[in-house]
């Protein structure tokens, strides 16, 4: 949906991008009552700079000429935003928020004891193959048969990857079985775990500057996002995106910058590094990574993007998709299968 904006005619040979600052200002020249919230960059040189003004809103430029290339396809990140939103606590918000949270939770774990008590009533028997030919009872009792045996090792995966998201027990216990000190909470269940523990709340202000902000009455340094960049290159050479926001920790001169960068080539795939600089001085004020995680912070990590599948890239995805549709099978057929047994008149 973004492509069109998201890529740049590839520049002539020692061809100099802009500074980022630049970038920011002709957003806001633009768009005077955008409130900038933070910039991506790909270390690729047909690849536009995304400027972010909100959670899914956001402006690609040119990072040669500062043109505006184009918006991010706002429509269908907020479509993205809204289904995930449903799953994870059936669209509810403010004070029943918490109550879909439990629902959600509650029925990941019934799943997960019905994909098991099927699996164990099913196992013995030869995996047989879908048959399309028939029809009625004999279909759904086929195809509840074979895409459960098929898909059951997947589905376990989500749903227990699932539980120890949704319940503060499970993710402890993570930690206790990993022989690491439980964290503390961060928030509710289901949080947005794409997202750094210290997620921006500041915007950012003119020629992509970190706007004033007062500590005991006086003002912050500013700090222009090229030494920021060229900050979190340093410590990471190979890196592919980096992607900087404000409000990302405490400093000496006030609310910290956070940086989050993605290495080039990331072992595991979702490994990335989380860096936290002084907006006064752009020291490094902390560092986080796969790397450095103690082992129930790793065997976190993990069960998060297992749950999507992302952990093994698109090939883990795409299985994890296939798994879900078979799920959605599951329930037609077992319903068909219970209403043809209690109404079969």
């Amino acid at each position: 949906a973004e492509r069109a904006v998201a890529h740049v005619a590839a520049p002539a040979p020692g061809a100099a991008a802009q500074p980022l600052g630049e970038l920011v200002r002709a957003v806001r020249a633009a768009q005077p009552e955008a409130r900038v919230s933070g910039v991506t960059v790909q270390n690729d040189p047909a690849a536009a700079v995304l400027v972010n003004t909100g959670r899914s809103d956001g402006y690609y430029v040119d990072p040669y000429t500062g043109a505006i290339r184009g918006t991010t396809a706002t429509a269908w990140r907020g479509f993205f935003q809204t289904m995930e939103d449903w799953h994870r606590r059936l669209g509810l918000a403010g004070p029943n928020r918490s109550l879909g949270e439990s629902v959600t939770g509650a029925c990941c774990a019934a799943y997960a004891v019905l994909t098991l008590t099927g699996l164990f009533l099913w196992w013995p028997a030869k995996i047989g193959r879908p048959r399309f030919q028939v029809r009625g009872k004999a279909r759904d009792w086929n195809w509840h048969n074979v895409v459960g045996v098929w898909s059951s090792p997947l589905l376990l995966m989500i749903t227990f990857t699932g539980i120890v998201m949704a319940y503060h027990w499970a993710n402890d216990l993570v930690f206790k079985l990993a022989g690491s000190p439980v964290p503390a909470a961060e928030g509710p269940r289901g949080g947005d775990e794409r997202r750094p523990a210290n997620s921006p709340r500041e915007g950012l202000g003119d020629g992509g500057r970190m706007s004033e902000a007062r500590t005991g009455g006086a003002p912050r340094m500013k700090l222009d996002y090229d030494a920021l960049a060229r900050t979190a290159a340093l410590q990471v050479p190979g890196w592919d995106t980096i992607t900087i926001r404000t409000g990302g920790g405490r400093g000496a001169g006030g609310p910290g910058v956070s940086v989050t960068i993605k290495p080039r080539d990331a072992w595991p795939l979702f490994a990335t590094t989380q860096l936290t600089l002084d907006p006064a001085t752009g020291a490094v004020l902390r560092q986080e990574g796969y790397e450095t995680a103690n082992p129930g912070r790793k065997a976190r990590t993990w069960i998060r993007f297992l749950h999507t599948g992302e952990a093994w890239g698109w090939v883990g995805a795409t299985l994890n998709l296939l798994a879900a549709i078979g799920g959605v099978l599951l329930v037609f057929t077992g319903l068909s299968l219970a209403y043809r047994r209690f109404f079969a008149r």
